[in-house]
């Protein structure tokens, strides 16, 4: 409001002055221009946030031990542009109004010196307990915002001389559209205390002090009882086991889009210069000053962080935030109407005649990379002639068949590829294609082996995977499995045993479980895609059937699998 009464001041005063104290030089200068005007401007500055957090502990169950820094924004930063159109009222032409378009970019941190929190919470096997979340270095985010904008302004100009002159706009902005994007850049580290009663069964302490008998998932228990360990490897192997545990941990997703950003209210004042450098042209200089009250998200469950992995931007923790631009702008106005002057004429030049070369055709054997795949019984070694599918992500890119030598070329861009192949008569196989390292140009062979469908076959699709310690299907699963139930109903005669096997971690009984239940959960998948039930067998081995070591990740993840038998054929 003070910003608002120094403009109107302003402009008062330079009216009377025009009034009552214009001279015989500068008189008329300002009247002798058109009414209307269209200009642009270029703007650059900084920006000023204040923004506050809700109550984020009150956002997690039964919090205790919160430690939440006081949210801090920093590195303003703003530039756009805006294209105007204005109208002079009066015969002495020194107020009028205008409107337009505006474009705004921000660009600032947000960020908090610290964040630790306790609270209750629920683990993978149902269980409650304690959770520890900590972030290391604080939390630091930047935020993009961009936003478009209708302004009404209030224009004031006076002509000092044939030159200079000053002018003063306000107005306020119409919000047509703002979003905003986030950057993360902090990790955590995520703890967990178990406490039992007498029994041995879970519950929950809401102690701030654990309990002597506790089980401390924490990196000071650990260090301070295993002065020799590695305290990283032990919380990986209990997240592997299914614990919501982890040091030093970064988002999943470090970037993305801010769900709610609406700017609500922005007014804006910018004085300045003028330099007429032709009667109806003129440059200007100008210092802008932009107020803006922004809505964020203000999410009643919001929680920055609570599973692995997991992070909500720190704008949804936010409810309003009031921000202050301050900028230079350099633009230039047109003015024209009726005290335009009569433009020259336009003598009509004949046009030329315009002879467009046509543009030279890519060599693909230059712009991309030359892929061959070469098909192989596994068995016999000898060609096969099948389709071929290259995905990038979810689009195809390449739909071919292998010729009778079994071979395939074709040109793709370096990145990354799934291979998808199919054959009569044999076992579908996907397979990874990475090309970002691939220059153009150069070439890359790849040569994949099919098992031939017969009775005896032992087969697994890699393609297959369960979300971790469920039975549930992942949806990268259900490619490969569908060209699996086309092969079973193509072949009534043939029927296949679905065995679930795992790695020795955890209870025996509960892994001889868990692999019955993912046995279960392909056959029914295929069933579901029109498979005969009397096709199929599911059969669970738990660990009983390792075909690599327990004592690395690798031979555990080998160890986890779904292998096909084929029973009849």
């Amino acid at each position: 409001m003070k910003t608002l009464k120094i403009t109107l001041a302003f402009l008062i005063y330079f009216g009377s002055w025009q009034v009552n104290a214009q001279s015989a030089t500068s008189k008329g200068l300002d009247a002798e221009m058109p009414n209307w005007f269209v200009g642009a401007n270029l703007r650059l500055g900084t920006q000023f946030v204040n923004a506050k957090q809700n109550n984020w502990s009150s956002m997690y169950l039964n919090s205790l031990n919160a430690n939440i820094g006081e949210l801090d924004a920093s590195g303003g930063l703003n530039y756009g542009f805006d294209l105007n159109l204005g109208y002079f009222f009066g015969p002495k032409k020194n107020f009028g109004l205008g409107t337009g378009i505006q474009f705004v970019n921000q660009r600032y941190n947000l960020s908090l010196d610290k964040f630790a929190i306790e609270y209750q919470s629920t683990d993978n096997f149902g269980g409650v307990f304690r959770q520890g979340l900590r972030a290391n270095d604080g939390v630091e985010e930047k935020l993009v915002a961009k936003s478009w904008g209708i302004p009404v302004l209030l224009l004031y100009k006076k002509q000092l001389d044939a030159h200079w002159g000053l002018n003063v706009d306000l107005g306020v902005v119409f919000n047509l559209s703002s979003k905003a994007s986030y950057t993360a850049q902090s990790n955590f580290d995520y703890e967990a205390i178990y406490s039992f009663d007498d029994n041995g069964n879970q519950v929950y302490d809401n102690n701030p002090v654990p309990n002597p008998n506790d089980w401390l998932i924490t990196k000071a228990h650990y260090e301070k009882v295993n002065a020799d360990g590695n305290v990283n490897n032990y919380f990986e192997g209990l997240y592997n086991q299914g614990y919501n545990v982890g040091l030093g941990v970064s988002p999943a997703k470090k970037e993305g889009d801010v769900k709610d950003y609406a700017i609500k209210t922005s007014f804006f004042i910018q004085p300045g210069v003028s330099y007429r450098i032709k009667p109806n042209l003129a440059l200007h200089g100008q210092i802008a000053y932009r107020r803006m009250l922004v809505e964020h998200g203000n999410s009643s469950a919001y929680r920055i962080t609570d599973t692995r992995g997991s992070y909500q931007t720190i704008s949804d923790g936010i409810n309003t935030s009031t921000q202050g631009l301050v900028s230079f702008s350099v633009g230039i106005r047109y003015y024209f109407g009726s005290s335009k002057p009569k433009p020259a004429p336009v003598v009509k030049e004949e046009p030329k005649p315009v002879v467009v070369e046509p543009a030279p055709k890519p060599d693909p054997a230059k712009e991309k990379v030359l892929v061959q795949v070469k098909l192989q019984d596994e068995k016999y070694g000898k060609p096969v002639p099948g389709n071929i599918i290259i995905k990038k992500g979810d689009v195809v890119v390449y739909n071919g068949v292998a010729d009778a030598s079994g071979l395939s070329k074709f040109y793709l861009d370096p990145g990354a590829y799934a291979v998808g192949v199919t054959a009569k008569g044999y076992i579908p196989a996907e397979e990874s294609l990475n090309l970002l390292a691939s220059e153009k140009g150069t070439s890359k062979t790849i040569e994949l082996k099919q098992p031939k469908i017969e009775k005896g076959l032992v087969f697994k699709l890699s393609a297959i995977n369960f979300e971790t310690g469920l039975d549930k299907l992942t949806n990268s699963s259900f490619d490969i499995l569908d060209k699996m139930a086309e092969i079973l109903k193509e072949n009534p005669k043939m029927i296949v045993e679905v065995g679930g096997h795992t790695d020795d971690v955890g209870d025996d009984q509960k892994n001889l479980v868990l692999s019955q239940n993912r046995a279960n959960s392909v056959m029914n998948y295929l069933v579901s895609k029109g498979v005969n039930p009397n096709q199929l067998k599911a059969n669970g081995y738990g660990e009983t059937q390792p075909i690599s070591g327990n004592d690395t990740e690798e031979g555990r993840k080998k160890n986890r699998r779904v292998m096909f038998t084929v029973v009849e054929y």
